[in-house]
């Protein structure tokens, strides 16, 4: 019995020889080296130790924006992307040639003096001369930018609502989870329900109802301004996270000219519907440092004004 019948696992197609045996290594290294430059999926390329581009496959010029190679050998990543892309590559490359490692992650420009912002999964492997000593890496980059702003459409639609733009509840968990990490951190977190809001859809319909919401979420933006994020948590209920505050006073100023602006600007229409805001407010970490406990406080503070009459605003 021959040796292949008594390996329980033989090797496939055992009458075809292997690319090993019908091409020497230089040659098999060549082809290698030819199929990554003219690869159409990822970009390859050579730096030296300074960060100097050496060598670029066509999908590389094509992703620098330029197509031109002599245009593009010699200059850095500062030069060709920007600051902040070169900032990142730079910090791998060091890493790289101190250590000898390879390198790999996800670097993403931002630079606006850029014209080809975009983000990238990279790997980069040192180069050694026969001597062993580093004298460049050789990177293979995708440009992942498509994928990441389909993750950030996905993200954005999971966090805010439909209809006016604002933070949904799920945005709001996570706002205030992210804020109260912070060291010396003081917030606010302001509960609002639109009064008899009921009657705009009883007596004008939904549509009406659709553009009052809307023209109310942009009256929360106006009003808070860069103190924080403005939330719909559900039909008329709101929710206001100021975060960037120096006091509760600020908070509670803003919670009364919310109300003020309210009034003042509101469709006579509405007003004869006698449409209006309860506010409720709580505060970090004067009442509690639990997100969850702020949202249940700021609540029970609006749901009193409420039992009180409606129309106002309780600390």
């Amino acid at each position: 019995m021959s040796e292949e019948k008594n390996n329980p696992h033989p090797k496939p197609f055992p009458d075809v020889p292997l690319l090993t045996e019908l091409y020497d290594k230089e040659t098999l290294m060549q082809m290698i080296f030819n199929a990554l430059m003219e690869t159409n999926s990822d970009s390859f390329y050579v730096k030296d130790t300074y960060g100097r581009l050496t060598l670029v496959n066509k999908k590389g010029l094509n992703d620098l924006g330029d197509g031109r190679e002599d245009l593009l050998i010699g200059w850095t990543d500062y030069e060709l992307l920007g600051k902040e892309f070169g900032d990142q590559t730079r910090q791998q490359e060091n890493y790289l040639i101190k250590t000898g490692n390879d390198v790999s992650g996800v670097i993403e420009n931002r630079d606006d003096r850029s014209p080809n912002s975009y983000c990238s999964s990279t790997t980069k492997i040192p180069l050694r001369d026969p001597n062993g000593k580093i004298v460049g890496l050789a990177g293979i980059t995708r440009n992942i930018s498509d994928l990441k702003f389909r993750e950030e459409q996905l993200k954005y639609m999971a966090t805010h609502d439909s209809l006016t733009k604002l933070y949904n509840r799920v945005g709001l968990v996570e706002y205030l989870e992210e804020k109260i990490q912070k060291p010396d951190q003081i917030m606010a977190v302001l509960a609002i329900d639109l009064d008899h809001f009921k009657r705009i859809n009883d007596t004008y319909h939904h549509k009406a109802g659709d553009q009052f919401l809307i023209w109310f979420a942009d009256l929360l933006q106006n009003i808070i301004q860069d103190k924080g994020i403005a939330v719909r948590v559900g039909g008329d209920e709101f929710i206001l996270v100021l975060d960037k505050i120096k006091s509760n006073k600020t908070a509670v100023q803003i919670g009364y000219q919310l109300y003020e602006k309210f009034e003042t600007t509101l469709e006579s229409r509405y007003r004869e519907l006698e449409i209006g805001l309860s506010i409720g407010a709580s505060f970090y970490p004067l009442d509690s440092e639990d997100p969850y406990h702020l949202i249940d406080l700021a609540d029970e503070a609006m749901y009193k004004v409420k039992r009180l009459g409606k129309r106002n605003f309780h600390e």
